[in-house]
């Protein structure tokens, strides 16, 4: 778990940089950070780069306050594709389709669980200001993996399409 953890790690880093680096390499672009709850995301934080009326982001999350000896831990790469009216506040679209998949480990005293979905939402940008706004969506995630160690039959009764949804706020560089 540790190298996949420490790989997940510099995969994100490297998706950080190189969407901040668009900011300065295009500036007509707009880099978003963003952090908020969501259903695979977890408690998390992420960067995304906007390009006209699309958004791609990378998020990490984990869930605190876990008893002693677990961990949870996702990694969230999306596609945010805007429509709709276009508010006063923002020169993005209120209404979005997104699109992502989702790595997500929990570990426990019994062993631990890896999974990998496919994520499909709807959602909507609530625009506080020019620069900072709230997104609410929700969808559903569909299972594309599952690892569990050491394995169960408990495992193979889990459903493989899963409710998901999302709450998060933003403020744009």
């Amino acid at each position: 778990m540790l190298n996949t953890a420490k790989l997940l790690s510099e995969l994100a880093l490297i998706g950080l940089l190189s969407i901040a680096s668009l900011k300065s390499s295009y500036g007509q672009n707009e880099i978003n950070l963003s952090t908020g709850f969501g259903l695979p995301e977890l408690f998390n934080i992420g960067i995304r780069g906007q390009f006209g009326q699309n958004v791609i982001g990378i998020s990490v999350g984990t869930l605190p306050g876990l008893p002693e000896g677990e961990k949870t831990f996702s990694v969230c790469g999306d596609l945010f594709c805007h429509f709709g009216k276009v508010p006063e506040l923002s020169k993005r679209c209120v209404w979005y389709a997104r699109g992502g998949f989702n790595y997500l480990s929990a570990i426990n005293n019994d062993g631990e669980d890896r999974y990998t979905y496919l994520n499909l939402r709807f959602g909507r940008d609530l625009n506080l200001s020019k620069k900072i706004g709230i997104q609410v969506d929700a969808g559903g995630l569909i299972e594309i993996s599952r690892k569990s160690i050491p394995e169960t039959w408990l495992s193979d009764l889990l459903p493989q399409v899963l409710p998901s949804l999302g709450l998060n706020f933003f403020v744009q560089l």
